[in-house]
């Protein structure tokens, strides 16, 4: 229900904060259909509708270890299994006697609805879990769409104005930077995180329905209303202009900053053509384009897998020796494997292969300038403490190129 609600709170950090988003988004779907969901997308659906059934299971943990699901995806899961189990063994210990509701769908009115993953009633107020799958974009407790599952959730419990506290937890164990605890949590006093998040949702819900207001930030990122979006054809306007004269250094520099955002909005015009095309309502004459099937890489076919194959290629005339490729692994493969990476740098050759342009880091070291190196000065010196030479004990000298096989 949630995933269809007008005002759903996995958008809300863009109709909060881009009042004209829903209409915008109205308008789009209706022209072209509604956006097929990204791979990421698909993967996280999957890895939701598993953590449901497993939290669901009379015993989760067992359930868990027992599953049939790949390595990546368990391990995932554990750390949201232990904690929503942790956060219930430390209620009932104090005796709170919690309450656990699974995928537990909620509507308020206007389209406001939504389902959390996660909802813990007990007695001194709320705990409310979102899990998340994604590796790469961080995701904040405080962040409106939980805050809204926090709402709905304490408004549905009859906690509006009541004593008590919510909770409100990410699990995203799957998040690749590094110190970045998997497991973050906000808390809150209900009788202030109520009536505030009621007119945050007043107000914004109110200038989403004039929608004539846009505007661009964080939240544009994976908004498929971007071709159709005034603030983004801003963008186009004024690198046609900073176009007309590359001479000057700054409008070169417009450009560049702004080739992901050309390049994003291009790509999801790309989408509403597709969508367009295959529901009928663009013509491919007037779009001057058409469709046609893509297809993954080739790969092989057999009942009893590749040991069933092997011997059938064999039969047709490729050489034993052929048939199988056996193949180094790669430096990148062998630096997870061997804790001595300085030995390993030996053999390990990485040639130049031109430059390309990065974003001016005075952090960075490897930045070099033209010729003339005009941007040595943003290359940080070295610590002298790091630059003078440190004698190393005299040991035994080893031929490792001749010993080490």
């Amino acid at each position: 229900m949630g995933a269809h609600a007008k005002f759903s709170p996995s958008a809300s950090d863009k109709w909060i904060n881009c009042p004209g988003y829903i209409n915008l988004l109205g308008k789009v779907t209706k022209l072209f259909g509604e956006e097929e969901n990204s791979e990421a997308a698909t993967e996280g659906t999957a890895a939701h509708e598993a953590a449901e059934k497993i939290l669901k299971a009379r015993n989760p943990t067992k359930a868990l270890r027992d599953s049939d699901f790949d390595t990546d995806l368990k391990m995932a899961l554990e750390y949201y299994i232990d904690m929503v189990e942790d956060i219930l063994d430390e209620k009932h210990k104090a005796g709170l006697n919690p309450v656990l509701h699974v995928e537990k769908s909620m509507l308020l009115c206007e389209g406001l609805g939504g389902t959390a993953d996660v909802v813990i009633e007990h007695d001194e107020g709320l705990v409310v879990v979102d899990y998340k799958h994604g590796q790469r974009v961080y995701v904040d407790p405080s962040s409106t769409q939980l805050k809204i599952y926090g709402y709905l959730a304490a408004v549905e419990n009859g906690r509006q104005m009541s004593a008590g506290t919510i909770e409100l937890f990410i699990v995203q164990p799957r998040y690749i930077e590094k110190g970045v605890p998997r497991v973050r949590s906000v808390g809150y006093s209900l009788e202030e995180f109520v009536p505030e998040m009621a007119q945050l949702l007043k107000e914004a819900m109110d200038k989403a329905k004039t929608g004539d207001e846009y505007n661009s930030g964080g939240h544009c990122l994976f908004c498929a209303a971007k071709p159709l979006c005034p603030k983004k054809q801003e963008v186009f306007v004024q690198t046609l202009e900073a176009g007309k004269d590359l001479e000057a250094a700054e409008n070169l520099k417009f450009i560049l900053d702004n080739a992901k955002e050309i390049q994003s909005i291009v790509k999801k015009a790309q989408s509403c053509a597709i969508r367009g095309l295959e529901s009928g309502t663009l013509d491919p004459e007037v779009l001057g384009r058409g469709l046609k099937k893509r297809f993954a890489n080739r790969s092989w076919t057999h009942a009893k897998g590749e040991e069933g194959l092997a011997p059938l290629l064999r039969r047709h005339g490729i050489d034993r020796d052929l048939v199988w490729v056996r193949k180094l692994i790669s430096p990148a493969q062998a630096e997870k494997m061997i804790d001595d990476k300085k030995w390993l740098s030996r053999y390990i050759h990485r040639p130049e292969t031109g430059v390309t342009l990065v974003a001016l880091d005075k952090a960075d070291p490897e930045l070099v300038g033209s010729t003339i190196n005009e941007l040595a000065e943003y290359v940080p010196e070295e610590p002298k403490a790091e630059q003078k030479e440190t004698k190393e004990p005299i040991t035994q000298k080893t031929n490792f190129d001749e010993e080490e096989f």
